[in-house]
């Protein structure tokens, strides 16, 4: 069980940091 919640969590810490990343990039892109 709690390494299904571990797996669930670590999924989604993953796609924050993809959705971080990308946010990071378009701005990048806008300021240059």
């Amino acid at each position: 069980m709690l390494d299904a919640f571990n797996d669930r969590n670590t999924g989604a810490m993953q796609r924050e940091q993809e959705h971080i990343a990308a946010r990071l990039a378009e701005l990048r892109r806008v300021a240059a």
